[in-house]
């Protein structure tokens, strides 16, 4: 059977009507999702801070760098190790009084940086560069000085660690040294100085080296566990030489103590670290008294804070302080230089009124006030009262012309003002203090 042809009009219909119906039917997309966009970078909230700034202005010796003259020199060293010159010394790793030293670091933990060289604030002799070459040359370096910035190298006590502390970081501290105090909580394992161990570290300097400046320490730029700022914590905090319950009891009868004589609140908050341990320590006087130290600071913006040391013998105050005003702090340079009669009668009343508006129930009342003389507590110039009390304790008060009010009271027992007197009295007569 044969199939005829179809007449071109047909076939051309038969060719539209299926794309008519497919237009019919055609539905346009729309977008379901909005447009992918480049994911932000994360950001590492314990990296090491911008120093550039920090520099700009440092002397040219305490800059991270080699100076010019250093670096023309260095390219001479460096020629005499290619020719088999060795130096009488390495100062690789080392990590004890340092003058010179090329401290190797975890550099998965420090970006990318494996080493630090630590430099003195003197200019480097050609021995001392023939060592820093030598010393990168074991570690199959061929240095450039011009690689160094304030990310791997210190030079004359510019700075005196990696990076400080973040604040969760502090306040986790913070609650360890409590435990740490309290509770006898210790770290599973000793802290040791070499970086490499754990990317933490510490080493000390040559302090005529690092312009006084006797250590530094490394942290990384990552952060730092529980356990690493617990050993951080023993290793600076000997264990307390009371019992945990016995920090307590303590801590229960200076607070007492401080409310009774320098008003401080009940509520006041633990401020810091807490130690038993003698006087003499804390004292010029030679005091052998066993004492417990503290430090309170009140609630609230801005608030008084208190410190000092009582003897756990008789749970009385030995010395003690009050940070009335945080001006003490904030104005030094405003008002340094203003100054005033310090025996100004006006002086004394006002101390007066101080000290009886921190004595509470049971205190020892006041018994004489002396004007004593023009003092400088944290450069504010001030007039110094001194407010004894019927039980022999004296209470400095001090009051900052410009203010006219007292930022700062130091009380001191009876018997510590008779050590003090006793101190000072035996070095005028060896001729120690300038009449």
């Amino acid at each position: 059977m044969k199939i005829g042809k179809r007449p071109a009009a047909a076939l051309c219909l038969a060719l539209m009507l299926p794309l008519a119906a497919a237009a019919e039917s055609t539905v346009e997309a729309l977008p379901t999702t909005a447009p992918m966009t480049e994911p932000a970078a994360a950001v590492n909230e314990y990296a090491f801070e911008d120093m550039d700034p920090y520099y700009e202005d440092a002397d040219e010796l305490q800059r991270p760098a080699f100076t010019e003259d250093e670096k023309a020199r260095f390219a001479e060293a460096q020629r005499r190790l290619d020719a088999g010159e060795r130096p009488e010394s390495s100062v690789l790793d080392v990590l004890e009084n340092i003058r010179i030293s090329l401290v190797r670091l975890p550099a998965e933990q420090y970006d990318g940086h494996a080493w630090f060289l630590f430099l003195p604030c003197e200019e480097l002799t050609d021995g001392e560069l023939l060592q820093i070459a030598d010393a990168f040359a074991q570690l199959g370096i061929r240095f450039d000085p011009e690689e160094l910035s304030w990310r791997c190298c210190m030079r004359g006590g510019g700075v005196e660690c990696t990076r400080g502390y973040k604040e969760e970081e502090y306040e986790r501290s913070q609650a360890l040294r409590e435990q740490y105090m309290r509770l006898g909580l210790r770290p599973e394992k000793s802290w040791t100085a070499a970086v490499l161990d754990d990317g933490i570290g510490e080493v000390t300097l040559d302090e005529e080296a690092y312009s006084g400046l006797d250590c530094f320490s490394f942290k990384p730029a990552r952060r730092l566990t529980d356990e690493e700022l617990l050993e951080s914590i023993a290793k600076s905090t000997p264990a307390p030489d009371a019992a945990p319950d016995e920090l307590a009891r303590y801590e229960g009868l200076f607070r007492q103590e401080l409310h009774r004589k320098l008003g401080m609140p009940l509520s006041a908050v633990r401020d810091g670290t807490e130690d038993v341990g003698p006087m003499a320590q804390r004292s010029i006087a030679g005091d052998n008294r066993t004492v417990y130290f503290a430090g309170f600071k009140e609630t609230g913006e801005g608030g008084r804070r208190w410190g000092g040391a009582m003897d756990t013998g008789t749970g009385k105050i030995v010395s003690a302080n009050v940070e009335l005003d945080s001006r003490l702090y904030a104005d030094k340079q405003i008002c340094s230089d203003v100054r005033m009669d310090p025996w100004d009668p006006h002086w004394a009343e006002l101390a007066e009124k101080t000290v009886a508006s921190l004595l509470g129930d049971g205190a020892p009342g006041i018994e004489k006030v002396q004007a004593w003389s023009e003092s400088a507590p944290n450069g504010l110039a001030c007039a110094e009262v001194r407010v004894t009390m019927a039980d022999g304790a004296v209470c400095r008060v001090y009051i900052p012309f410009v203010l006219d009010t007292a930022v700062l009271v130091e009380y001191n027992d009876a018997l510590s003002m008779e050590l003090e007197d006793q101190f000072y009295g035996n070095m005028m007569e060896e001729g120690n203090v300038n009449e």
